[in-house]
Order: structure tokens, then sequence, then C-alpha cells
């Protein structure tokens, strides 16, 4: 057995989450997104795969794609931990889920549904894991209750413990709803490594310290415009004297952004489109407020122009509330009479860029008011 022990570590993959919103591809991606990752643990000769919590994102994913996940993980070469998280919670009733999860003769794909040791010995990993999965949706506690604080452990050279649930001031868990932990309650039982689920942005959120020994690997695949990072998962390495190291890995496919564009001409959304790649822009949702004003022309070609940006990217959500006509002199001199007060004014106004929104706001009164009278 190996002198120190490498880890993959991955959680939130949520597979089976639906984007009704979105274009087709996005649930795919995290199926796939798991395939490389899988890939990428077996090239780095990792010892363990683990999944710490919410694998699936719900209890009535098909039975297909719970069992195309358990065929994706057996290939990993060594041992694969799944822990169930309170997504994908293990009920123990005789109509759980699970039950489609178990692939028959594969020895090195552990479901830890029970809150106990599992021993690794015999499967080359000289290692015990111990396990807090969730048995529900909510809890008000965590479930490390278990685990004493005694030093009655089994012979091991690496202890692990693997749990889900929130992390006092990591997560907006105001009610304690999300089996809560405190730094206390995993420091108190005296292992190695905790490696944690259900927070979907990756911690430490830094470079690692020597004594660090908690990580949330954060999801794998971007979920949404709330998730601001490519999707996370955990390199860890503990040597014979417990010092851990540990790398970062980016391992989505897609990326959600918010992006603002000060428009003044149709040439700044060409020029827009052209700041990513056509590889980027596949896989690329965005968020795009455009802000600014467009000559009578542009504007009338603006929708066509927007067109043609949309379609290459995978999916573009426009806000263009902001986005205004530019008056010149010659719309002055067609809508009102040479030296009147509303020409005078109006004239004025074009001569300052800042008073853009102001000639807008002024013309359209003026035209009211003249068309009233």
């Amino acid at each position: 057995m190996n002198s120190k022990l490498k880890i993959f570590h991955c959680a939130d993959l949520h597979l089976g989450l639906r984007f009704n919103r979105y274009p087709d591809g996005l649930a795919e991606a995290r199926f796939t997104s798991l395939e490389r990752m899988v890939e990428r643990a077996n090239l780095e000769g990792c010892d363990l795969f683990v999944v710490a919590g919410d694998l699936f994102d719900h209890l009535k994913v098909p039975q297909r794609d719970v069992l195309r996940a358990a065929k994706i993980l057996s290939r990993f070469e060594k041992v694969c931990l799944v822990l169930p998280g309170n997504h994908d919670f293990h009920s123990g009733a005789s109509d759980d889920f699970w039950k489609h999860f178990e692939l028959p003769d594969h020895g090195r794909l552990l479901l830890l549904q029970d809150g106990r040791s599992y021993l690794l010995q015999n499967l080359g990993v000289d290692a015990v894991v111990y396990s807090a999965p969730c048995q529900s949706k909510y809890s008000k506690t965590h479930v490390l209750g278990w685990l004493g604080e005694g030093s009655d452990k089994p012979q091991a050279k690496f202890h692990i413990g693997l749990a889900h649930g929130s992390f006092e001031g990591l997560s907006p868990d105001m009610q304690g709803d999300y089996f809560p932990m405190k730094k206390t309650d995993l420091d108190r039982c005296g292992l190695d490594l905790w490696l944690l689920g259900h927070i979907h942005v990756q911690f430490p959120p830094r470079a690692v310290g020597q004594g660090d020994k908690i990580f949330y690997s954060g999801t794998h695949e971007p979920d949404g415009f709330d998730c601001r990072h490519e999707g996370k998962a955990w390199l860890i390495e503990i040597a014979e004297d417990k010092t851990v190291s540990a790398q970062s890995l980016s391992t989505g496919q897609f990326r959600f952004r918010d992006e603002e564009l000060d428009l003044k001409n149709l040439e700044a959304l060409e020029a827009f489109s052209r700041k990513f790649s056509d590889a980027e822009a596949a896989k690329l949702l965005l968020k795009l407020k455009i802000r600014g004003t467009l000559s009578k022309d542009e504007h009338q070609a603006f929708g066509a122009a927007l067109d043609v940006l949309t379609r290459r990217f995978f999916f573009v959500k426009p806000d263009y509330s902001a986005l205004g006509v530019r008056l010149s002199p010659g719309d002055i001199d067609q809508a009102f009479a040479k030296d009147s007060f509303p020409h005078r004014l109006l004239s004025e106004l074009t001569k300052k860029d800042s008073d853009r929104e102001a000639l807008q706001a002024a013309f359209e009164l003026l035209q009211e008011s003249a068309g009233a009278q």
C-alpha cells in the first residue's frame, strides 16, 4: 500500500437536474463532466474517488440515469465512495431508488449508506472512512453523533470523514435546516481530513494552507447565473506525516455570465461578440444588459444585429430596456420650427453627450405637448 493517499473529491453533481428555461445540453453536460473527472482521476493515479453527497438532484431520477452514473463511476480504477446527500438521501425503505445504483460483482464502488466506519484495507487502500450520510431532505442536526471523540478507531494509516450539510459561517442556512455543522463538530472527531458536500462553491477559497483539513469541492458543472465559477473539484494528497496538499481543478463545460454593454453604435455589438472564440460562445450562457443610444437607422437595424449575436452563443437573455434612440439635428428640424423654443432647447441638449437621456425625454414631452395643442 502507498505511504501517501491521493483523492479526487467532488460533490453536488445533481445529475438529473432539469433546465427547462434553457436549450438542451446542460443536463447532459453534468454526465459528460463526470466522465471527464473519472478519466482525470485515473490519469492522476488517485486512490479514492469521492462524491460527498448529491450525486443526484432528486429521488425521481430515472433508473436508466442512476445506472448510467454507476457505470461511469465504475470506470475509476481504484475505490469510489458515494455518500447520499440531502437531495438523494438514503431512506432505507424497500423502494429506495439507490437499489438501482448497485452493480453486481463490483466491489470497488461503495455506497456509504450507513453512519459508520468503512475499512478499505481489503481494497488496497490503507484508510478508514467515517460516513455521515443524509437520511432525509432536511434536518436541524448533523449526523456526526455516532462518531465520538475517543481513540477507539480501527487501525489504519489514514482516517477520512465524509459528510453533507451546511457549515457555520459558509452557507446561507439561516433556519438551520440542512444538517448544520460547525468546525468544532469536525475537529472533535480527530480525523486527518474532512471531505464535505452541500455548498456549491469551493472551500477553502484560496491557496491551501498546511493546517487545512476541511474541504468543500463545490459543484462540478455550473448550474445557474448565481454560480460564478466554472465548475470545481479538488485533487488532494495526504502525506505519511498527515500533511495535506490540494489542487483546485476546473471541471465544467458551460459558463454562466452577467455582462453589460454600453452601445453607441452597432459596431460595438459586433466587437463584444468577437471577444469570445467560437468554442467559448458555444458553451456560454449570457445575461446581457445593453444600455446607450443608437441613431434611428441603427436602432431599426438593432433587432437583426442582436439576432446574429444571439445565434452565436449557447443562450442569451438580453435586456435592452435602457437602450434609446439618439436624436440628430435633422430629427429636431423635422419636428419643430427653427428658432422656436422647443428647437432651441433640444438643439442645445444635442451638444452635451451627458444629456442624451434628458434630450430624449424632452423631445418626447415636447412632441406630446405640441400634439395636444
